[in-house]
């Protein structure tokens, strides 16, 4: 596996010639190289559905094992084998529950204003069979699913409800206390019936019993896929069939309901294809990230549509199974968010860290020996090292890892390239957004550099948006050579119709020229075109010295400090300088206190986090880093909060695409800002 660092250029073609298109506010448009004809791609695929390629894919591997999981041996225990489904079975159970649906009256077509007819139905759930062959139905008759998760919170379920009007829920059991708790408080009127998983997870008479008390009427999954009692002509989606309404969370306001259309998913779907990545029937994917968000649900539609590969589903709780659940599925691809990828770091290096002796001279060794091939070479593997060192860390895994694919936000590169070390295996990085239908951009598998996010996925058309007032122009450089920057902007099939209901914040979503603003800015690289996602448009805050700070953009380098594992940079007008809220990685801030005999080893380092010299080591490793990335004064963290809680998405410090939640983060931690900005 070579790295193609400075020698290959990314899927990227500026069509500068073309003087017609060339866009007026910006640099662009950029396509994706390989297909010279963009105009082309948009006609042949434009009337494409995303329901076809699955009845297709059904069909031609009907009796293969495409799904497993391991059943119940009580409501938080599972079974240490899976049991698996063919994809002729989940095809049959598929049609079954889109006829009895009708038969049950579970959804009625409804006049929803401007957007048309509809029929909607609700998904509340984890993970699980149940939930895939709903998805699937859903489709074969032009049923729209929306899509429920708990941090969403209370008024954004009931914002929701009264937006969709949603007669039926389908829940798992670790969601039904949450809706009806939300039903209770808000009486959604709407509300008549709860479908409730029960083949492939666990589900008893008292979940049955809950509904009931609630006045609403629950029915067994289990009887939903069934052969019906009488079949009629189903009505199966079309290209601009809303397939899903995804809620995005919102950091400041209620959730928008982006639409995603059956095109936009089949447009979308050639993120892995243009990724050059290879995916056949031997083809192994575990499911563990939501399927309620689109990242999950884009790979689990397009890696089994397109090859008939066998996904397995995490089993309940994920911190609590996904490791066994890892072990005994031995994937081939894992798709995970930098998050993930970022704790089995600190999981592997953390036990390597315990070695002594022979075995931390060997792990040391064989470490130092790969990570300087690949600088040199790019290769990823090493014949001897890999046998006596690595091959360990690859077996926890299964061993059969042959890639990962990492969206949602940057990988920090230090976490990137240890991974692909450990694992002699590339990492795929994907840009996108639910707007997008989760993927714009994507790297190239036989390039082993990451650092950014690759070229545009053929169905997409991208251009650098100037904001000058930022100082991000298509004139600006990197080291001397030309590196246009600004907001990324884009068109294409895989760009959704709009916000269900919400006119006024559609058309604010799109420029005058059509384009979505993503409300990233972004940097085309001068070593081989991909694009880096370097800043926010929205997130500027301006110091009393008039200079704005970008914290994005400090964010994306302070991550890598050994110190922490998030990071939020903090400023207001009122004050000359920022401050830095960190979530500790406790090793390492122990391992300082041990060295500096303020703890003994093995101690909590928590009493201390407000020690002087932990703050000045602090201060210290940030100006490192700031000074190796030409950060202004203004740019450097003088004052540190070390949380001792972590940003996650049930505080609701982060949403659910892994974004901080800056003024929720604030509120959290005034007092600690004002006392900090109080002290001298």
């Amino acid at each position: 596996m070579g790295c193609t660092n400075e020698r290959t250029e990314f899927n990227y073609n500026s069509l500068a010639d073309d003087k017609d298109l060339l866009v007026s506010d910006g640099i662009g448009p950029f396509y994706n190289s390989n297909y010279k004809n963009y105009k082309e791609i948009v006609e042949k695929y434009k009337d494409n559905t995303w329901i076809d390629v699955i009845n297709a894919s059904m069909k031609k591997h009907s009796n293969k094992n495409g799904y497993g999981y391991r059943k119940n041996a009580a409501l938080t225990e599972f079974e240490g084998h899976h049991t698996y489904v063919t994809f002729g079975q989940v095809n049959e159970w598929a049609e079954n529950f889109a006829q009895n649906s009708r038969i049950y009256n579970l959804v009625e077509e409804k006049e929803y204003g401007f957007e048309g007819k509809m029929k909607i139905l609700g998904l509340f759930s984890r993970n699980c069979l149940d939930w895939l062959i709903t998805d699937v139905a859903c489709q074969k008759d032009s049923v729209t699913s929306v899509t429920f998760y708990s941090t969403l919170g209370d008024k954004s379920f009931d914002h929701i409800f009264s937006q969709t009007e949603c007669k039926t829920v389908c829940v798992s059991n670790c969601a039904l206390d949450n809706l009806l708790k939300f039903h209770k408080e808000f009486n959604f009127k709407s509300l008549q019936n709860v479908v409730i998983f029960d083949y492939s997870i666990y589900a008893d008479e008292a979940m049955f019993q809950k509904v009931r008390d609630a006045g609403l009427n629950p029915i067994s999954f289990k009887d939903l896929i069934k052969k019906p009692e009488k079949t009629t002509d189903l009505v199966i989606s079309k290209p601009n069939t809303v397939l899903t309404i995804c809620y995005t969370s919102g950091t400041t306001s209620l959730p928008k309901g982006a639409k995603i259309t059956q095109n936009n998913l089949f447009a979308a779907s050639y993120a892995i294809p243009d990724s050059f990545a290879e995916i056949n029937e031997n083809s192994v994917h575990i499911s563990f990230l939501p399927l309620a968000h689109i990242m999950e649900r884009l790979c689990i539609h397009l890696l089994l549509g397109a090859s008939g590969l066998t996904c397995f589903i995490a089993s309940g709780d994920v911190k609590k199974h996904l490791a066994e659940d890892i072990s005994l599925t031995r994937p081939t691809v894992l798709v995970a968010v930098p998050r993930v990828l970022t704790l089995f770091h600190q999981i592997i290096t953390g036990q390597f860290k315990k070695l002594t002796g022979c075995a931390k001279s060997m792990v040391d060794r064989a470490y130092a020996t790969k990570l300087a091939n690949f600088k040199s070479t790019g290769t990823l593997h090493h014949g001897l090292y890999d046998k006596l060192v690595f091959s360990k860390v690859r077996n926890k895994f299964g061993g059969r890892l042959r890639y990962f694919i990492s969206g949602s936000a940057p990988l920090p590169m230090e976490v990137a390239n240890d991974m692909k070390l450990f694992f002699s295996a590339p990492i795929i990085e994907a840009y996108g957004m639910t707007e997008i239908t989760g993927a714009l951009t994507v790297t190239n598998f036989y390039d082993t550099a990451n650092g950014m996010a690759g070229g545009v996925i053929r169905t997409c058309e991208v251009k650098l948006a100037d904001r000058k007032e930022m100082n991000y122009h298509k004139g600006t450089e990197l080291d001397g050579k030309p590196a246009p920057t600004g907001e990324v902007c884009c068109r294409g099939l895989s760009v959704f119709t709009g916000y269900f209901l919400e006119e006024t914040k559609t058309k604010e979503t799109f420029d005058e020229y059509g384009w979505l603003k993503t409300g990233d800015v972004g940097m085309i690289m001068p070593n081989n075109k991909g694009l880096k996602i370097i800043d926010r448009v929205k997130e500027l805050f301006k110091l009393c010295q008039g200079e704005y700070i970008a914290p994005s953009k400090l964010e994306n380098v302070y991550i890598k400090n050994k110190y922490l594992t998030q990071v939020c940079i903090y400023g207001n007008s009122f004050q000359s300088y920022v401050l830095a809220i960190i979530c500790p990685n406790k090793a390492e801030i122990a391992k300082f206190l041990v060295s500096a005999g303020k703890i003994k080893e093995g101690e909590d380092p928590e009493s201390f986090y407000k020690d002087k010299d932990l703050h000045a080591e602090l201060k210290k490793s940030f100006d490192e880093l700031a000074k190796s990335n030409k950060f202004s004064s203004l740019e450097k963290p003088q004052k540190f909060i070390i949380s001792p809680l972590e940003f996650s998405i049930t505080n609701e410090l982060i949403t659910p695409t892994m974004k901080l939640v800056r003024n929720k983060i604030q509120n959290y931690f005034q007092k600690e800002i004002d006392d900090l900005y109080a002290s001298k």
